[in-house]
């Protein structure tokens, strides 16, 4: 009723229903500003999620209907393994950094041991040989243990693997570049060597779906991972900084291996780190990472970049852009689970992200800046022109505070019974004239409404729509690629399917040993939307989306035989022993990969 008697208001001054009904949907039933709106006034609101066509996403969940939702997103997915173990992604919490541990590769007995040996049934091991993998979904890259630092490397690498370009760069042959040279002069270069191989076998291993393991262990990655790494994250203060260390070895060390001579040298450093430009300082430094703390953050990521590169209301629309947008950009939204009082910053809500599956950071570039101004300026001369019709609305409609319309009536219906009919025609026809020009003014004012909607700067299609009219090359398009939760939680797209992979430890043993995983294929994108949605209400959470540019590019993916020969020879031995636990119903001794517990330390 209350929605209807606001309509009925601002009817009365003249404004159509349709207006009046978008004015207080915009202004969530604030008649006074909604007024405000009407006349022009600044309202900020963010433009709806799109896809690349332009289309609506789905709807994020209210208060009322969020936790509700959250609890039941997964009941559309396809459960590819491990149903007994549903995720349950609102009940997770950010820990400090001092909760997670470092691999440390250090002959110092001195050193205490993170957590004491504990003897338990794998069951992932009793798991392996009871079934082997259903056929094209992507093998499980599994963990001995959970919560440490450089577990990060995994979900980072399979998501960067879904890049054709960071995986042709990759896929050199190191068996030909290494040669017995380097491999005398060890050090750094043999660390770099021997990290890359297995990045390389990653890679290898979660791109080619014709295996029939259904997981395999990649503990032998964490042990080779250099001590250029193994520094940086004992010098990290927060959870926040991994991935950027992460991008910044894969730099450091695949120039190593490939010299300076190469041309491939520093190209792993241009694939994943943006230029950005601030022509306020005159300043221009390179971006691996943009952060975004919880005060910066918007409902959407354009709505939030806005607020970084132009701030609100486009107070400062040109004074900060990208000179060069790599072709992979990342993303990463600050969690405060760090902060001394957890309890304090349990309490603190968040302002929940709605993910796009699409992004266009090119709007940002220096060369496309003019024309951003261009139709900003187009869309405050449409917002300058409605206020003045909305005014001459007001005019027509109000006189010293009363209705034009009510005294006019009221006149009409006392001339009515004189009979100076002259009078009365003369004010009649008036009232019909006037009719007549508010429903000119009502057509101009939708009009420029619908002006002002497609320069409306806010919705980044009409970026990159004006963009493209004025015969610039199209902007690319970035595809998300992949969103990481934390070290053993993740989201990554395989061609053009959705995955979602966890990996689960007993609470109980309190050793982070891995005992289980769960691989969930997504139905469609929306369910991710929702967990992101969710996930990122509490200001606890971190969140990392990395996008990759969309590329029309041959999609065939270079070969490395002695991956090849590696993949298919664990796969040969896996099959002989899947063959004997078939017949004898009992798990072969496999030796255990475990980091051993002695080489653990706290950060």
């Amino acid at each position: 009723v209350n929605m209807l008697e606001n309509i009925s208001r601002l009817t009365e001054m003249g404004f159509s229903p349709e207006q009046a009904q978008e004015a207080l949907d915009i202004t969530k039933g604030d008649v006074s500003r909604a007024i405000g709106y009407l006349f022009g006034d600044p309202i900020e609101t963010e433009a709806p999620e799109t896809t690349q066509e332009g289309k609506q996403l789905v709807n994020s969940p209210t208060d009322e209907e969020g936790d509700e939702k959250a609890d039941d997103y997964m009941g559309d997915t396809v459960n590819v393994k491990n149903a007994q173990d549903i995720p349950q992604f609102n009940e997770y919490r950010q820990v400090p950094v001092e909760e997670y541990g470092s691999y440390q590769y250090i002959e110092d007995d001195s050193i205490p041991a993170l957590n004491p040996q504990v003897e338990e049934a794998n069951m992932l091991e009793e798991r392996l040989y009871e079934q082997t993998k259903d056929e094209g979904v992507p093998t499980a890259i599994v963990l001995s243990k959970k919560k440490y630092l450089e577990n990060y490397l995994i979900p980072v690498l399979v998501i960067l693997g879904q890049s054709q370009k960071f995986y042709s760069l990759i896929m050199i042959d190191l068996e030909e570049k290494h040669d017995e040279e380097d491999k005398e002069n060890g050090g750094d270069i043999e660390q770099a060597y021997n990290f890359l191989k297995e990045v390389q076998y990653l890679l290898y291993v979660i791109n080619h779906r014709d295996g029939k393991r259904q997981y395999i262990n990649f503990d032998e990655l964490i042990k080779n991972v250099p001590k250029d790494f193994k520094q940086k994250l004992t010098e990290v203060e927060t959870v926040d900084e991994v991935v950027l260390r992460i991008y910044e070895t894969l730099n450091y060390n695949y120039n190593l291996v490939v010299g300076k001579d190469s041309p491939n040298y520093n190209k792993i450093e241009e694939l994943l780190q943006s230029m950005v430009e601030s022509i306020a300082d005159n300043v221009k430094s390179g971006l691996y990472l943009v952060e975004i703390d919880n005060d910066s953050r918007s409902s959407t990521l354009y709505g939030t970049l806005n607020q970084l590169f132009w701030e609100a209301n486009f107070k400062k629309l040109g004074y900060m852009q990208y000179e060069r947008v790599s072709p992979v950009v990342s993303f990463h939204l600050v969690g405060d689970g760090d902060d001394d009082d957890i309890n304090m910053a349990d309490e603190l809500p968040s302002q929940p992200i709605h993910l796009d599956e699409w992004f266009y950071p090119q709007i940002y570039l220096s060369q496309c800046i003019s024309s951003v101004m261009d139709l900003r300026a187009e869309e405050v001369k449409h917002e300058e022109a409605r206020k003045n019709l909305t005014r001459e609305i007001l005019q027509m409609n109000f006189f010293e505070g009363k209705k034009i319309d009510q005294v006019l009536k009221q006149s009409l219906n006392y001339l009515a019974k004189l009979v100076n009919e002259d009078i009365y025609q003369d004010l009649e026809n008036l009232r019909v004239n006037m009719e007549d020009e508010r429903a000119k003014n009502g057509a101009k004012q939708e009009e420029s409404r619908e002006l002002m909607n497609k320069t409306d700067i806010r919705n980044y299609q009409n970026i990159v729509d004006h963009y493209n009219q004025l015969g610039n090359p199209p902007l690319a398009k970035y595809e998300l690629k992949g969103v990481i939760l934390d070290d053993s939680r993740y989201f990554f797209k395989q061609q053009d399917a959705w995955f979602y992979y966890e990996a689960y430890s007993k609470q109980f043993l309190n050793n982070n040993k891995v005992t289980d995983y769960n691989i969930v294929q997504m139905e469609d994108f929306e369910k991710i939307q929702r967990v992101v949605y969710n996930h990122t209400t509490s200001s606890i959470n971190g969140l990392t989306l990395i996008y990759v540019e969309d590329s029309n590019a041959d999609s065939s993916l270079p070969q490395v035989n002695y991956l090849q020969t590696r993949f298919e020879n664990e796969e040969h031995k896996f099959l002989q022993k899947y063959k004997e636990y078939q017949e004898c119903k009992s798990p072969p001794i496999e030796e255990s990969s475990d980091l051993p517990s002695n080489q653990l330390v706290d950060l």
